[in-house]
């Protein structure tokens, strides 16, 4: 807390200084050289640059812009990467004129200021990196913390911006989404994005809707105890919703908490709690990429719009180190695979509790039970209950991010069970996580949600 109160404090004093630093900071040494080329002018630039760059399907690039300002205007990310693309193409009195409109919608927008003082530099000088100016160095501000934090929040935001053009890509993780799952959030920690896709029905891939920039722990890594200042990394849902007149004011105009610990979390022993999707402080527009105690941050514009789409105890937040992307056509074919892994279950238990049980891991863990005892009572039942009838409905797959899961493949399934057996009925939300074991996928955990 007293590392943020000083981070706070220095930022606050450094931003009273913007108008005069951004006539002299120059942001273009970032830490990839792709990234770092995108201020020189084309003719300037390497033709292994032009070629090979972030920055090199300049024409995708200005679509994806074009869309999102066409889907919301007041997207300030999209308005700031609009202008860098002008400034690219040689068009610095549009870049510049745009990030004028963009600083007076956005005044705490620390990171356009410095942007738009770079293009006004351009016109009288090269420029070479962040600092390396006389202005600067009369400031004082050449090891400016501020300054670096801004640094990694460009870095990050044109990296995640313009890593995903193919938006008919899925992510590996969403398999299959009950038609209740509206929905669905998946986070790629590496490139500091949360992606929001919705749910279009009719057996079709998830589509997305959006990408934002996010914030996450100050460490890194997978969560693992109370503390240690890491996102947790794993399938996670909505559980509530705080509003933020109920928040302190670092967190923004609005909160919503996740479940972690989770069932895989639980019987791992981490501890820990706590983990929310929150806002930024008001004061500020937005935060370093790793700057939470292990939450994950949203500019309140952002949430805002994210909001509407978080629905407590049913959308899901899936959280991975590196996100995998797949085809339309890979996303049919796993989905085929795992809802006949699920349908076999099913069917099984109707017809034969013995191939049923078969289903089950031998590292298998109900709670309360162990595989034994879970084989001992399901055994029991099945002698006394015949004509059994199992029905499965709404049933939704998420892919356990694979870094997450101690080397195995996991999958849960979530679904609402209605079981009948004689006079025997009961009804209730399951959830399932199944593991790959010698190409067959087996249940792991068993248990309501």
């Amino acid at each position: 807390m007293a590392n943020r109160r000083r981070t706070v404090a220095v930022t606050a004093t450094w931003f009273r200084y913007r108008w005069l630093v951004a006539l002299a900071v120059a942001i273009a040494a970032l830490t990839a050289v792709q990234v770092s080329a995108l201020w020189k002018a084309p003719s300037e630039m390497t033709p292994a640059i032009t070629g090979g760059g972030l920055w090199s399907d300049a024409e995708k690039i200005a679509d994806k812009i074009e869309r999102r300002l066409h889907h919301n205007p007041a997207d300030l990310e999209a308005s700031l990467l609009q202008a860098l693309l002008h400034f690219r193409e040689g068009n610095l009195p549009r870049a510049l004129s745009l990030l004028e409109q963009l600083t007076r919608r956005a005044p705490n927008f620390h990171l356009a200021h410095l942007v738009r003082g770079d293009l006004l530099l351009a016109q009288f000088r090269p420029l070479t990196g962040i600092g390396n100016n006389g202005v600067m160095n009369g400031l004082g501000l050449t090891t400016s913390e501020p300054v670096d934090r801004l640094r990694e929040e460009a870095q990050a935001r044109l990296q995640g911006y313009l890593a995903l053009l193919d938006s008919t890509q899925v992510p590996s993780v969403l398999i299959n989404l009950a038609g209740e799952v509206t929905s669905a959030v998946v986070i790629d920690k590496s490139r500091n994005r949360l992606y929001l896709f919705e749910n279009p029905g009719s057996d079709r891939p998830p589509r997305l809707l959006g990408d934002y920039y996010s914030v996450f722990g100050k460490a890194p890594g997978n969560k693992q105890e109370r503390g240690d200042m890491r996102t947790p990394e794993g399938v996670y849902f909505v559980v509530g919703h705080i509003p933020g007149e109920k928040l302190p004011n670092r967190y923004g105009t609005q909160a919503f908490p996740l479940n972690y610990p989770n069932e895989f979390d639980l019987r791992f022993g981490k501890t820990g709690s706590g983990i929310w999707v929150h806002g930024t402080d008001r004061d500020y527009y937005s935060r370093p990429p790793q700057d939470s105690d292990g939450c994950v941050v949203l500019t309140n514009d952002d949430l805002q719009t994210l909001g509407g789409y978080l629905h407590p105890g049913v959308t899901p937040v899936i959280i991975a180190d590196h996100l995998e992307w797949v085809s339309p056509t890979e996303w049919r074919s796993r989905r085929e695979e795992l809802v006949t892994a699920v349908e076999g279950w099913r069917r099984d238990w109707e017809t034969d509790i013995d191939r049923f049980l078969t289903h089950y891991s031998t590292d298998f863990l109900a709670p309360g039970s162990d595989l034994a005892d879970w084989r001992r009572r399901k055994l029991q039942l099945a002698r006394g209950q015949e004509n059994r009838q199992v029905n499965l409905q709404r049933l939704s797959l998420y892919g356990y991010p694979t870094a997450a899961s101690s080397s195995r493949t996991l999958v849960v399934a979530d679904f609402h069970q209605s079981y009948r057996a004689g006079n025997f009925s009961s009804e209730m939300d399951k959830r399932l996580y199944l593991v790959q074991e010698n190409r067959s996928w087996r249940v792991w955990y068993e248990g309501g949600r």
